[in-house]
């Protein structure tokens, strides 16, 4: 066969040209070169065939000695193609071909792996029964449990965990296929895992909620009548295609000694026991518990489904955040308000007051984040309002180092200490200047009406600044405007030599009277200007 007619023949089968078939496999008699020959053409044509499921062609091909394990330039074998097209007829040729089951394609997973992607039952069925470990992992340990939650394969999962599947088994990454199924928000599996996990517990009697079976047993109705199941095996229900001309040179494996071998290593891998665990405790490599996975995942049917299984709702990450704070940190009253719903008072109260390895409570993140209607309903809750972090932050500190107006006017009509300093001495203005934020002090109106307000302007941190040297020194002209307005010391300014913020406040009302405005150690704007060297000031004034 020569390049130009296997391109030829490969364009036909892309076509879905089914009338070529037999031109296909007269160029292929008639030529000179073997089926199994080194320039491949045939091989790729028996990709082909299995990827568009011409079962006949396919058939033909392997009985006249086309490769069943031929690598194409994709890295795929022709039984990765067969599953992950859900092929079962081509899928039961190959495999009477010697086509290897556990071969990898190019990302590492072999067909088993592909049939739970796909959720492919009656490839899985297939392979299950031909004793392909139902537990194998691929290149990164995740095994078919994980890739039926990858992508909410709910009869496949039913069918490996009745076959030995362990739902208790990592991935390279530590991570459990629960968790793989919250972050993929795959609602059936995530029920069926959780469902069968307390009835694993049940039988081993340990604690678990009250569920007396797996709910999921009526779900599909081939796997729970099992004399039916049995009867309409795929593997029982030897091939026949559908045309009579071509002879077949499958072998029969039911009555064997190999299959009886292979059952046998089934029904010892059914009888594997594994060692068990309460899903909802179970943390991955990142410490996060599944409660923390759904908090995360923004869905509330996956939240909702966790807390009916009495997870541990005060269990912390490896950052010390609760699922109270992932919620916080999403903005998810929803969320929250759910997981309130769903605990007890006394688990509330210790819940609201959690705080993380930065010593922030929920209150801390929904201020820092602008949550107005969380933040509001935490302090309903009894979140304290004036506790403070690891930097010495309350939730309203916090709200104005990241710039978070609505935060910081609500929290500011709230009963909150509004002296706090930080631990480096800063207090709440310094912080809404280092926000480098120049409207906000504008934005609240009572701000202006705050009888602490000059005290706090002129207030120096540990390095000896106020308010308005930040304000200066980051060029917040409006800010700074409104520090001198409601009292905080102009010669700031002349430290610093903003020569536009001076220019701006010369000239304004008065603003000639500020030259004549001394600091607390009797200099005038120009004694600094000149000491500081600032020349262009000096100009100015």
């Amino acid at each position: 066969m020569t390049s130009d007619d296997g391109l030829q023949s490969m364009k036909y089968l892309k076509d879905n040209e089914l009338s070529k078939y037999e031109d296909i496999i007269y160029t292929i008699q008639n030529d000179s070169i073997p089926l199994n020959s080194s320039d491949n053409v045939t091989n790729r044509i028996l990709h082909y065939s299995v990827e568009y499921g011409y079962t006949d062609l396919v058939k033909w091909l392997l009985n006249n000695g086309a490769d069943s394990n031929y690598i194409n330039e994709l890295g795929n074998q022709p039984i990765h193609s067969a599953v992950s097209r859900k092929h079962v007829q081509i899928l039961q040729l190959l495999i009477d071909f010697g086509a290897k089951v556990d071969a990898k394609n190019r990302l590492g997973a072999q067909a088993i792996h592909l049939a739970c992607e796909a959720d492919f039952v009656e490839g899985l069925e297939l392979l299950l029964e031909i004793a392909v470990d139902a537990n194998t992992p691929d290149e990164q340990g995740a095994t078919p449990v994980h890739y039926c939650c990858f992508n909410d394969s709910a009869a496949c999962l039913q069918m490996l965990i009745q076959a030995g599947g362990n739902i208790y088994q990592t991935d390279a990454l530590g991570k459990y296929p629960i968790h793989e199924a919250i972050s993929q928000s795959s609602l059936q599996c995530l029920k069926i895992l959780l469902d069968y996990n307390q009835y694993d517990m049940q039988a081993h009697n340990e604690p678990t909620t009250t569920i007396t079976e797996p709910s999921w047993q009526v779900v599909n109705p081939m796997i729970t009548n099992t004399e039916n199941h049995k009867s309409n095996s795929v593997f029982s229900r030897k091939y026949s295609t559908s045309s009579n001309k071509f002879n077949s040179g499958s072998k029969d494996l039911t009555n064997s000694f190999e299959f009886e071998m292979r059952q046998e290593k089934l029904n010892q891998r059914m009888r594997k026991p594994f060692k068990k665990h309460q899903l909802m405790h179970l943390r991955d490599g990142e410490g996060l518990a599944p409660i923390h996975a759904a908090a995360s995942s923004g869905s509330i049917e996956l939240l909702n489904i966790c807390l009916q299984y009495n997870p541990d709702v005060l269990a912390k990450d490896q950052n010390g955040q609760t699922v109270l704070h992932y919620a916080a940190l999403r903005g998810d009253l929803e969320c929250v308000k759910a997981i309130i719903k769903n605990i007890s008072l006394e688990e509330q109260t210790k819940l609201i007051q959690c705080s993380n390895e930065n010593q922030e409570t929920c209150l801390h993140l929904a201020a820092k984040h602008n949550f107005v209607d969380m933040v509001d309903y935490l302090i309903s809750l009894g979140s304290n309002i004036n506790q403070q972090d690891i930097n010495g932050y309350t939730p309203i500190m916090s709200a104005a180092i990241k710039g978070s107006i609505n935060v910081i006017d609500y929290l500011l009509n709230k009963n909150i200490i509004i002296k706090h300093h930080d631990i480096k001495q800063r207090n709440l203005f310094h912080l809404i200047v280092l926000s480098c934020s120049d409207e906000i002090c504008n934005s609240i109106e009572i701000i202006k009406n705050l009888k602490e307000l000059p005290e706090l302007l002129n207030d120096v941190d540990n390095y000896g600044y106020t308010p308005l040297h930040y304000a200066t020194k980051l060029g917040l002209i409006e800010t700074c405007l409104f520090f001198l307005r409601y009292g905080a010391n102009v010669t700031v300014v002349a430290k610093f030599g903003r020569l536009r913020i001076s220019q701006v406040i010369l000239n304004t009302t008065g603003g000639m009277r500020t030259l004549s405005m001394t600091d607390s150690k009797g200099c005038l704007p120009l004694h600094i200007a000149a000491y500081y060297g600032q020349d262009k000031l000096l100009e100015l004034f």
